[in-house]
């Protein structure tokens, strides 16, 4: 990726899209969820985030609100996936965005501050970033964001549990359990005829 005083007209209508404070956070969350959407894939919207970082045509709390909207993005797939599935799937779907989204307004609402302590850990408190400490930095975020939500809901499992049950409650016709379709279960006893079956 080329840096951004290569493309001086593309640099600056990228600062002007940078400059409305906290909208700004909240445009590059959709910018990042839409990526994240439109590539089927987290890993690629993670690495543009690191390309424009690394390339200074973001700053760390915008690149940081891109990897937001890359995990937001990844709970639309799963949702779309789940659409007609067992009510197990539809409830770890469901789960899946409950936890995102709570880790997305948590790091949204303490994006600078998150950026700012990053920034001097990446930077060992020199504030001189080198591309691949700023590569780093957005490692960091994306992990801590999984690993904080984690933690923060962990205390609260049975009431997520209730509400996951209460937002796809079993109705009639629905399968509450997984079962196989194509493989009987007298056969699982025997590892050589369940693989016959399967065939």
């Amino acid at each position: 990726m080329p840096a951004a005083a290569d493309l001086p007209e593309a640099a600056a209508t990228l600062r002007l899209l940078t400059s409305w404070g906290f909208g700004s956070v909240l445009l590059f969350v959709l910018i990042g969820l839409c990526l994240t959407f439109l590539f089927r894939s987290s890993a690629a919207t993670i690495l543009i985030a690191m390309g424009l970082l690394v390339g200074e045509w973001l700053e760390l709390p915008m690149a940081a609100a891109l990897v937001i909207g890359d995990n937001l993005g990844t709970t639309l797939t799963a949702l779309l996936g789940a659409r007609r599935a067992n009510v197990a799937a539809r409830r770890a779907a469901y789960s899946h965005l409950f936890f995102n989204l709570f880790g997305a307004i948590l790091s949204t609402l303490l994006i600078y501050p998150i950026s700012e302590l990053l920034w001097l850990i990446t930077t060992l408190g020199t504030g001189l970033p080198t591309p691949g400490s700023l590569a780093v930095a957005i490692a960091l975020f994306h992990t801590c964001f999984n690993l904080v939500s984690a933690l923060l809901l962990l205390p609260f499992l049975p009431q997520f549990k209730r509400l996951l049950m209460r937002v796809i409650p079993i109705s009639e016709g629905d399968e509450d359990e997984f079962h196989l379709h194509f493989i009987q279960g007298g056969m699982l006893s025997t590892a050589e005829l369940s693989i016959e079956e399967a065939r």
